[in-house]
């Protein structure tokens, strides 16, 4: 039987994640790829190829991935189509924006579709699939899950989950879609496809975690580069207290410095040291405190390995990536539970100074041109109470004297153009 993959949502991590690495695997027959885009998708079947570029230390490398299906879930001729893929795929990833978009009141949502097809593999129809759910949630597996089985009969359930598993991701690779037609042009990125107006870049980094994945209710993983973990809890910690947070952080102080470009930022030593710092002697010491002796991920070396990783993958200029697009939904990012004050909370309740990443918040509220008493309500509709809100606040005012002198000791940028070919 000829092994399908089908991808629902057709951005950058579908294409330069899941599309390129169930190709490079070589175990598939079929690569169907569903999307709302109509253009997009006669443009795809018109040529059946797709374009990524991927940023290496050193420059761009283009990659054309070949024989693709692609359907249009505004066309009812596709989404009948996409109604047999499903039923016959052995490996789905879902990469739409937001855990959000599971479920609509439209007859063609992402979580009937699903639902349809489980219930035809139910009757020995078709294999049964394992589902990837690569949205940025750490939920996102089991509301995918629940999603699926609210569309059909609560009688079936028990049968359903026999025939498919719904895993989380730790995606922990950097990338874009670029639109800009003078940036695609100035970098001489390939589009996606020969006359289209978008660029897809992604980052060459591919060590990405998986739940550990249950063969009796899958057709097995045959996205072989993938790494399966029996609990992503650590690792999602991780991406979000370690990873994000500095992103997020070096974002803004640059965008504060008046800096485009990430790589710039990155290449002040002054800044580079500070963001280092932090990640390892407070996300790094707070989350080998809460996690040590899980994986090895979670020692003094393990982790100084990971930030010294992470650090040069964040500077790389062939990403192209700014200030501006990592530090956007400013209120979000400063979420209760969110990259930097998630993260200050976790480092400060393992009896750690949250200094460093208080210092990020402060140039977040500087871009946002608010102070911490502007979120003290927003913390309490995510779970507050009003004396933690308060006490959050209370602490980074107490830090703005601090953040200020070290902000005007930080040298004048110099900018520079990155990323030319």
């Amino acid at each position: 039987m000829a092994r399908i993959f089908v991808g629902i949502g057709f951005g950058a991590i579908q294409t330069g994640l899941f599309l390129r690495e169930a190709q490079r695997s070589g175990n598939f027959d079929r690569y169907v790829v569903a999307m709302r885009r109509a253009n997009l998708a006669k443009a795809l079947n018109d040529r059946g190829t797709v374009t990524v570029n991927i940023a290496m230390p050193d420059g761009i490398v283009v990659e054309t991935y070949t024989h693709i299906e692609a359907r249009c879930l505004s066309v009812e001729e596709d989404v009948v189509r996409l109604a047999q893929d499903l039923l016959a795929a052995h490996e789905i990833s879902v990469a739409v924006s937001s855990v959000d978009d599971y479920v609509s009141d439209h007859p063609n949502s992402l979580h009937r579709l699903i639902a349809h097809a489980v219930a035809g593999k139910m009757r020995g129809e078709g294999p049964k699939v394992l589902i990837y759910s690569s949205e940025n949630h750490n939920d996102a597996a089991s509301l995918l899950q629940r999603a699926i089985l609210s569309a059909m009969p609560e009688a079936d359930h028990a049968a359903a989950n026999n025939v498919f598993q719904t895993v989380d991701t730790v995606i922990g690779k950097m990338s874009r879609v670029i639109r800009d037609q003078d940036e695609i042009a100035e970098a001489a990125l390939a589009p996606s496809f020969d006359g289209g107006n978008e660029a897809f870049l992604v980052e060459a980094f591919n060590n990405i975690l998986v739940s550990q994945v249950d063969a009796a209710r899958t057709s097995g993983r045959a996205i072989s580069q993938l790494v399966e973990k029996a609990d992503l809890t650590p690792f999602e910690h991780a991406k979000i207290h370690g990873h994000n947070a500095t992103h997020a952080g070096f974002a803004y102080v640059g965008q504060v410095l008046g800096l485009k470009w990430m790589a710039d930022v990155a290449a002040i030593p002054e800044v580079f040291s500070f963001f280092r710092d932090a990640f390892l002697e407070e996300s790094g010491a707070a989350l080998i405190r809460l996690h040590g002796g899980k994986d090895s991920l979670f020692t003094s070396e393990g982790y100084r390995s990971y930030v010294d990783d992470l650090l040069a993958r964040m500077a790389n200029p062939w990403l192209r990536d700014t200030c501006e697009r990592i530090g956007r939904d400013v209120s979000r990012k400063l979420g209760w539970d969110d990259r930097l004050i998630g993260t200050i909370r976790l480092v400060r309740s393992q009896g750690i100074s949250a200094k460093r990443y208080g210092f990020a918040a402060l140039a977040a509220f500087e871009t946002w041109e608010k102070g911490p008493d502007s979120m003290i309500k927003s913390w309490m509709e995510s779970g507050a109470t009003a004396t933690e809100a308060e006490e959050m606040a209370h602490f980074l005012k107490a830090l703005q004297p601090d953040y200020l002198v070290w902000r005007a000791g930080l040298p004048k940028p110099t900018v520079t153009h990155i990323g030319q070919p």
